[in-house]
């Protein structure tokens, strides 16, 4: 095994080891009017920007849009324009395939289905007879993108080993077992461990290693997923590049908390979602220091710019990740030292002890009810956790309220009991506004708390005593709530919550893009207001302004 704490031989201190820029699920084959202007004004972008010199391109799968079948030759064309306007060497093209990549027939869903069967990840082997059946869905984009290096999917191995001066490159296979929609095959995947191992073994351990692949590590199995995070740390990778959700997001997938292994999610390049982002990702690594800068697509306004989705607070456009032990961005018990941002400061955390809830649904699978998570609120939740920029933050799932240590509750009242309880406590006027059907059957959804109505919303009363109603338009906008209260000196409540999912999204996007406006406008005073957002995209809606109802504060 090798020691994952060993210094490298070659000192790299100062030296650029490589700079790419980062593309995920391309979809080219679907061209919509609002994709088109999108890439095309992309292409423009590029050239406009001038970047830094880029040595690399990354594209972690999805190359085209599955239920219109074709590779499109256009499609090499439109990455050789990437490629060109970056001025990167046309050698420096690493790429992985996506499950759109995969031709899904019934036949491959026949011979999956016998794999996961079959399969034993402590064994972590596929039969070489499984793998020439499973080879064939990959047999047209093999076809599509042959290089120098030949097909990325190989006979003898679906994952690719690339030499690279500066850096160690493994192209993994995450759609070896692809052959369904994304939500029933998700945590299912499997990768086959012994042919990923037999990549890893080819690496110079005197260099820094990339990963990049199309799924998250969470689509694995349970068992195939622990060992491909023990691969990772045994070999010293810190860096996973991929997309598939079609989001920006950065993690920490390490299980050793002295061990960082970052995901990093790029966007998507077509624009026909409801909520998805569209854009790029620019990385330097520089040491064991990884600098990540995000470029998105407006929806409203419709061009390209420079988003802070990244950033480590409102001043700057990056995010800088510490990739190794002695860089660690916490390096003390002394909460100041990592208080210097407006997102940081307004969060008003005593300690490195945080608990945060997300809303548990039902979900029947064949007999059963199984408590399932909703995949855009727990992205967000690690998105704000991520933006945040405090490492060796002590997180709990489990919430008591004895517990000396502050709070995050994530969703709305019918959906989180501890949301629904701090409303209770707090603001005593609340109702939420609920349609019939939309009210869900548990047992902590106050009857006296919710008003049934055609539309959805909450209500309050003003400061005359007064009820009122904020109600979301569908299909148009969604309203989110962000609620802050200090309990006492040990224990910060945050509440963010929307009048449904989108809004709930909305909430967390304002808290982290605006956390500077909330800081100058309420200080270290308890706040509740409520803003508007897109409902298409999810972005705030600046032309209307948060409407303040922090009088509704009772003390407690």
């Amino acid at each position: 095994m090798v020691n994952i704490h060993k210094k490298r031989e070659k000192a790299y201190k100062g030296e650029i080891l490589m700079r790419w820029v980062h593309f995920s699920d391309i979809h080219f084959n679907f061209d919509g009017y609002d994709t088109s202007q999108m890439r095309t004004k992309l292409l423009e972008y590029l050239v406009k920007k001038k970047f830094e010199k880029i040595d690399a391109l990354f594209i972690t799968g999805d190359f085209r849009f599955a239920p219109q079948k074709e590779f499109i030759e256009d499609t090499k064309k439109f990455i050789e324009d990437i490629r060109s306007r970056c001025g990167i060497d046309e050698k420096s093209f690493y790429y992985t395939v996506g499950n759109h990549d995969v031709s899904r027939s019934e036949s491959r869903k026949s011979v999956v289905t016998t794999v996961r069967q079959s399969y034993k990840s402590c064994h972590g082997n596929i039969s070489k007879e499984m793998w020439e059946m499973l080879r064939i869905g990959f047999k047209e984009f093999n076809n599509f993108i042959k290089d120098s290096n030949g097909e990325i999917v190989g006979e003898e191995n679906p994952h690719r080993f690339i030499e690279n001066e500066n850096v160690n490159i493994i192209s993994m296979n995450t759609a070896i077992t692809s052959a369904e929609k994304s939500n029933i095959e998700y945590g299912q995947l499997i990768i086959g461990i012994k042919f990923l191992r037999e990549c890893f073994e080819k690496i110079d351990k005197n260099k820094p290693t990339i990963v990049c692949g199309h799924h998250s590590i969470e689509s694995l199995s349970y068992e195939e997923r622990i060992r491909v995070i023990e691969l990772f740390q045994n070999y010293g990778v810190h860096i996973y590049l991929c997309g598939h959700n079609h989001k920006f997001n950065v993690n920490n997938i390490s299980d050793d908390e002295k061990y960082k292994i970052y995901e990093i999610f790029s966007g998507n390049l077509y624009t026909e979602e409801n909520v998805s982002q569209c854009g790029f990702l620019i990385g330097t690594l520089e040491n064991d220091v990884l600098e990540m800068e995000c470029h998105e697509w407006d929806f409203n306004n419709r061009k390209w710019h420079i988003s802070n989705t990244y950033s480590d607070d409102e001043k700057s456009d990056k995010k800088t990740l510490n990739l190794t032990e002695n860089r660690l961005m916490f390096c003390s018990n002394n909460v100041s030292n990592w208080k210097t941002s407006s997102l940081q400061r307004i969060m008003q955390f005593n300690n490195r002890n945080v608990a945060i809830t997300v809303p548990e649904y039902q979900k029947k699978f064949k007999t059963r009810s199984w408590p399932v998570i909703h995949k855009s609120e727990y992205e967000y939740t690690l998105k704000l956790i991520s933006a945040m920029g405090i490492a060796d933050l002590n997180i709990e799932t489990e919430c008591k309220p004895s517990y000396a240590y502050s709070e995050i509750h994530i969703g709305g009242p019918t959906v989180n009991p501890l949301t629904y309880r701090y409303l209770n406590n707090y603001i005593s006027s609340y109702r939420s506004i609920v349609q019939k059907s939309n009210i869900p059957n548990k047992k902590y959804v106050d009857p006296n708390f919710t008003i049934v109505s055609e539309k959805t919303g909450f209500s309050v009363v003003d400061k005359n005593n007064e009820r009122i109603v904020f109600c979301r338009i569908d299909n148009k906008s969604d309203i989110g709530i962000l609620i802050r209260i200090k309990v006492n000196e040990k224990k910060t409540v945050h509440l963010l919550f929307g009048t449904g999912k989108r809004g709930t999204i909305v909430a967390i996007n304002y808290l982290i893009n605006y956390a500077e406006e909330i800081e100058k406008k309420y200080g270290e005073e308890n706040y509740c207001f409520c803003i508007w957002g897109n409902y298409l995209d999810c972005s705030i809606d600046t032309s209307k302004e948060l409407h303040d109802l922090s009088y509704l504060l009772e003390k407690k």
